[in-house]
Parts: structure tokens; C-alpha cells; sequence
């Protein structure tokens, strides 16, 4: 009897040995696969940050887009009725060392667009204010910092206001002028 065990013992053996081969496997197997999910989790999560952020970037954009096309618009049907004429102020020389006034709170009920609001500070500062100081006095009034570059960019554009060393300030047209450039329009 002790014969016949001997080959079913040495097969039980050699079946414990396969199957502890392919446990190991499948462990190591399921290791990877494990590592790699997690991994791509971690992906996965990037991605939707990734995601939420450009959608975040696109609504800003796209709320500066349909305000700068607003103004446009109110800007052409105004051209089109009438011309506005800037009020003409003397420039008088102003100290280097000047304190700059805080625009006025904008009351609930009034609307004033954010162009004029640019236009009001830098008449009230001749000698001509960085983007930095523009933004400080502006802030409160804008949503984005962008949108007071593009304000800036577009009166440039329109030859109201002049930049010299960095800094923004209001064109001023003699009197003489005016009467050239009003028959050559």
C-alpha cells in the first residue's frame, strides 16, 4: 500500500506546485493591474482639475467676449447718430508727487460703462498712470484684470489715449486742431 501512495503523494505534490506557480502569477498579475488602475485614477482625476479649469477660463472669456461686443455695438449706433465731442480741459503742469483721487462708488441704479470709468481716472491724472495703478484705483469695477487691458488696448487703438515710458494718459487736442480734424471726418 505504501507503493501505490507513493505516486498519488509525488502527483499531489507536483499539482500543489503548479497551482502555487500560477497563484503567484495571478497575484502579481492583479499587482499590476492594481498599480495601473490606481494609476490611472490619479490621471483620471488630473484630467477632470484639467477640465474644470478651462471651463472656468472659457466662461471668463467668453463674458469678456460678449461685453467688448456689447460696447462695440452701443459704440457704432452711437457713431452713427452723432459724434460726441470731449469736453476741452487745460493741462496744467502737475507735481510729481501727486495723490490720485478714488473715482466716485458707482450707485445700484446707475449704469457706467467700464470704458468711461478708464477715461474719468486718467482725466483726473494728467501726467498718466501704469496699468498697475489703474488696476489698484479699478478693481472693484472689473471682474478681470484682461478685460482692463482690452479696454486700454481698444481707447489706443481709437487714438484717445497716448502711452509714453509705460504709462496710459488721455490725448489732448488743441482747439486748433479740432477744427482740422472735424473736416477731415
Amino acid at each position: 500500500m505504501a507503493k501505490d501512495q507513493t505516486p498519488l503523494l509525488e502527483e499531489l505534490r507536483a499539482r500543489h506546485n503548479v497551482a502555487q506557480i500560477r497563484l503567484q502569477e495571478a497575484t502579481q498579475a492583479f499587482q499590476t493591474a492594481q498599480s495601473d488602475n490606481v494609476a490611472a485614477q490619479a490621471n483620471f482625476q488630473k484630467a477632470q482639475q484639467a477640465l474644470v479649469v478651462a471651463q472656468q477660463q472659457f466662461h471668463g472669456w467668453n463674458v469678456a467676449l460678449t461685453t467688448v461686443q456689447a460696447e462695440e455695438t452701443a459704440r457704432k449706433e452711437a457713431t452713427a447718430t452723432s459724434q460726441m465731442q470731449l469736453p476741452n480741459t487745460a493741462v496744467a503742469p502737475t507735481p510729481v508727487v501727486q495723490l490720485v483721487q478714488q473715482p466716485e462708488p458707482i450707485q445700484p441704479g446707475e449704469q457706467i460703462s467700464k470704458t468711461d470709468i478708464v477715461r474719468d481716472l486718467l482725466r483726473q491724472n494728467p501726467q498718466g498712470l501704469t496699468p498697475t495703478e489703474i488696476w489698484s484705483h479699478v478693481h472693484g469695477q472689473f471682474k478681470y484684470r484682461a478685460y482692463l487691458y482690452s479696454v486700454l488696448k481698444r481707447l489706443t487703438d481709437r487714438e484717445e489715449l497716448s502711452v509714453r515710458r509705460g504709462k496710459y494718459a488721455v490725448r489732448i487736442i488743441p482747439q486748433e486742431m479740432k477744427g482740422e480734424i472735424a473736416t477731415i471726418q
